[in-house]
């Protein structure tokens, strides 16, 4: 089964960083493993980009992430932002989850009836979600 992954949790596991929980990392070894997609919303690539043009992730995580996102071989593919996840951003109170690139990230994962990798506590409150941590 397909996985939906968040911004953070998209750069920690390219990165292979020990932030990520192990849950989530079995999770997304195990989704790769089967030969099926690591689902990236586009609003997470733009938050990678801004991040980057900040200087909060230097350029060659940046790099790395292109690369690995252009790789036919990898398990990963970008999700296009549609009117199914639009149409969706009602059911993610802004009460709960007020920044809107989370909200559009969880959509996607709603939209698609997919788990959620992310670490996000306001994400992981929001009913009907499975989130992934």
């Amino acid at each position: 089964m397909s996985v939906v992954v968040d911004t953070q949790a998209l750069l920690w596991y390219v990165l292979d960083s020990s932030r990520l929980s192990t849950a989530a990392a079995a999770k997304l070894d195990r989704t790769a493993e089967a030969g099926t997609h690591i689902l990236v919303p586009t609003i997470c690539l733009v938050e990678v980009e801004y991040l980057r043009d900040k200087r909060v992730i230097a350029d060659d995580w940046y790099d790395r992430l292109q690369a690995a996102l252009g790789d036919p071989e990898f398990a990963w593919k970008a999700i296009p932002l549609d009117l199914n996840v639009v149409a969706s951003i009602p059911r993610i109170p802004r009460a709960v989850v007020p920044d809107m690139p989370d909200r559009i990230v969880a959509a996607t994962a709603l939209a698609l009836r997919l788990p959620l990798v992310s670490s996000d506590r306001k994400i992981r409150q929001v009913e009907g979600l499975n989130v992934i941590w």
